[in-house]
């Protein structure tokens, strides 16, 4: 058993340990070994790793098991640590109470982890960090649409009692027999796991669009920052319709176009209208959450200066948005911008722009669709 890490690096404050649980037999999986399926051109265990390291965490302890030479070998050049679980084979209970004697002493706390979930978003485990430093003394456990989820930030002071549970026991005991934080987070990846070949190709696909949010985690999103705008939603899910529609068109022109970034950038567009400047407000909410090319599609929905003359995720979701009036189509959006320009004198070069902006996208569609955008949304 390794000895037990007590150094913190110097400028180290509040350190917190993490706990990557790879002890199964990945008997769902076989003959495949679910530590070493390869993520990311690197074995699954290294790429969990890597999501703590960003994070920053320096006490990596990986709990081995079955076949546990070979994760050992896979993972030598990182800087986890790895301990065998010589009774692996009765439950994954034993692992967390063979892993919990070896983290550092000095840690507030530990993350704890299944290996055969790795794609949990580096922002979630800051977001799970910030909630743990408010309240050190309670577990912080993250939720996506109310279902429980992983990694859970566990503090230190649970560690007697995962060590000394009865065999009846196990860690949700422990965990929901006090207070605990559930923390609403805006990621599917802690809920999904390899345990099966499709899991595999789901975990994939999602690690290949790690910086756009899917359809779920958007709605998520919205819910959570719109409560009650059910008209403004209504908008939201037209723009996502129609900027789909022209998606479509577009896509035999240009097989390069992201569907999940159009889709994202619709759904998203006006997630925070209820704030001044909502375009950048927008951007800030999705930068704070690492979704970086969707944050630029939102900060320019408003006004997209210099468009491409070949259409893109931003002029499809910047066209879409003008010709959706709340949740109407409106084609005839030209003479609602005139109609606001006269409205609105203080803001005429501003609103002309937009307008011009928007009627240069309308006609790249129509040239290269070959087919009118009425056609199209028709």
């Amino acid at each position: 058993m390794p000895r037990v890490n007590d150094s913190i690096p110097a400028g180290t404050s509040a350190p917190i340990s993490a706990l990557i649980l790879a002890a199964g037999f990945s008997s769902r999986m076989a003959p495949a070994f679910k530590p070493l399926l390869p993520i990311d051109g690197k074995p699954m265990v290294c790429r969990v790793i890597d999501l703590f390291c960003n994070a920053d965490i320096h006490d990596i302890v990986v709990v081995a098991g079955h076949n546990h030479e070979r994760v050992e070998a896979a993972v030598k050049t990182t800087p986890a640590r790895v301990v065998l679980n010589p009774d692996y084979a009765s439950s994954m209970f034993s692992s967390i109470r063979t892993g919990v004697g070896v983290i550092n002493r000095q840690s507030r706390g530990f993350f704890l982890l299944p290996v055969d979930i790795p794609a949990v978003r580096l922002s979630t485990l800051e977001r799970i960090k910030d909630a743990f430093r408010k309240n050190p003394e309670q577990p912080v456990i993250p939720c996506f649409n109310g279902k429980t989820g992983h990694p859970p930030l566990i503090p230190a002071t649970a560690v007697p009692s995962i060590q000394h549970a009865g065999p009846d026991k196990n860690l949700r005991d422990i965990l929901f027999a006090k207070d605990f934080t559930c923390l609403a987070l805006h990621d599917r990846g802690i809920l999904m796991d390899v345990d099966t070949p499709e899991g595999y190709e789901m975990v994939k696909a999602k690690l290949a669009q790690k910086q756009v949010p899917d359809r779920e985690e958007c709605l998520s999103m919205i819910e959570a920052e719109l409560s009650g705008e059910e008209s403004l939603k209504a908008h939201l899910l037209l723009v996502e319709k129609t900027a789909m529609i022209l998606y479509d068109a577009l896509l035999p022109a240009l097989p390069g176009l992201n569907p999940a970034l159009v889709r994202a950038g619709a759904l998203l567009h006006d997630i925070k209208r209820k704030s001044p400047h909502h375009d950048r407000a927008a951007e800030t909410f999705l930068l704070g959450m690492g979704f970086f090319e969707p944050a630029a599609i939102v900060a320019s929905h408003m006004t997209l200066e210099n468009p491409s003359e070949t259409p893109g995720e931003k002029e499809i979701v910047y066209f879409a948005d003008k010709v959706c009036a709340g949740a109407c189509l409106d084609l005839n959006y030209e003479s609602r911008f005139r109609r606001k320009a006269r409205d609105y004198p203080q803001g005429q070069e501003r609103i002309k722009q937009r307008l011009e902006t928007a009627r240069y996208i309308h006609a790249r569609i129509n040239a290269i669709t070959g087919r009118s955008v009425k056609e199209i949304l028709s």
